[in-house]
């Protein structure tokens, strides 16, 4: 999404889940790594 400009819905069409789904995952993704950058 943020690299290749997709929507959620392509993310999710990629990854075989839902679009919801796909924003959570991409959520929890962006969360770990401002974490792991904090570090």
């Amino acid at each position: 999404k943020y690299h290749g400009d997709l929507t959620n819905a392509e993310v999710a069409k990629l990854l075989g889940v839902s679009e919801s789904n796909a924003g959570t995952l991409l959520h929890r993704a962006m969360t770990k790594l401002r974490e792991a950058c904090d570090a």
